[in-house]
C-alpha cells in the first residue's frame, strides 16, 4: 500500500480511487488478526498465571474488534440506505 500524498486530499475528502478493494480487505484482516492473535496471547498469559489482570482488560481487543465492527456495519447500512 502507497503512502498517502498532499494531492490525495481533495476538498477535505480521501481520494480512494488508486485503492482496490482487495488491498483494503488486505488491509483490515492484517489488524483483525492481530487483534485476535493479541488476545489469544493475552488469555494464554492469565491462563499461566503471568499476568494477574481482569478479564475485561484480558478481552479488551475482542471487545475493540467487535465495537469496530459494529460502527463499519453502521455506516455500511446508513451509506447504502441514502445512497441516490
Amino acid at each position: 500500500m502507497r503512502e498517502l500524498q498532499s494531492g490525495d486530499w481533495k476538498g477535505g475528502v480521501l481520494k480512494v480511487s488508486h485503492l482496490t478493494i482487495t488491498t483494503m480487505k488486505n488491509y483490515v484482516f492484517e489488524r483483525i488478526g492481530f487483534l485476535v492473535l493479541l488476545s489469544i496471547a493475552l488469555v494464554v498469559l492469565k491462563l499461566t498465571s503471568v499476568i494477574n489482570w481482569s478479564w475485561w482488560y484480558i478481552l479488551m481487543p475482542l471487545w475493540f474488534l467487535a465495537a469496530l465492527l459494529i460502527v463499519g456495519a453502521i455506516i455500511y447500512l446508513t451509506y447504502h440506505l441514502f445512497k441516490k
